[in-house]
C-alpha cells in the first residue's frame, strides 16, 4: 500500500481533475441549449476553476458576499484587481450605510484584507 505526503495528494487530486476537464468541456460544447458565448464562458469557467482552484474559490466567495451586500444595501463593491493580485476593495455605496461595522465583518470574513470605505 502507498502512501503519499499531503502535497502529493493535493498534486493527484489537481492532475485527476485536469484529466477530467476535457470530458466536461466536451459535454459543455455538445450541449445545443447555450449560445457560443455561453459556451465559451462556462469553458473558460471550467480550466481557470481547475487550474486555480483557490484562488477561483476565493473569488467566489467574494462575488457571493458582494451580491448580498448589493440586494440588502444597493452598494457596489469591485475589487481593483479581478485576479486578487490588489490590495483594494472599492465600495461604491447608493447611500449611507445602516451598519457599518456589520458591513466591514461581512467583507473580512471572505478575504484577510482591511477594507477601505469611500
Amino acid at each position: 500500500m502507498a502512501y503519499f505526503t499531503k502535497t502529493q495528494r493535493i498534486n493527484i487530486k489537481r492532475w485527476v481533475r485536469e484529466i477530467l476537464v476535457p470530458v466536461e468541456a466536451e459535454k459543455i460544447l455538445k450541449d445545443e441549449k447555450l449560445t457560443p458565448h455561453q459556451k465559451g464562458d462556462r469553458i473558460y469557467k471550467l480550466f481557470y476553476s481547475t487550474r486555480y482552484p483557490e484562488l477561483s474559490a476565493a473569488q467566489e466567495k467574494f462575488k457571493k458576499i458582494a451580491e448580498k451586500i448589493f440586494r440588502n444595501t444597493g452598494a457596489r463593491i469591485r475589487l481593483a484587481d479581478q485576479y486578487f493580485e490588489s490590495n483594494q476593495i472599492i465600495v461604491e455605496p447608493k447611500e449611507k450605510i445602516p451598519d457599518v461595522e456589520k458591513f466591514r465583518t461581512d467583507l473580512e470574513s471572505v478575504i484577510n484584507w482591511k477594507p477601505v470605505l469611500k
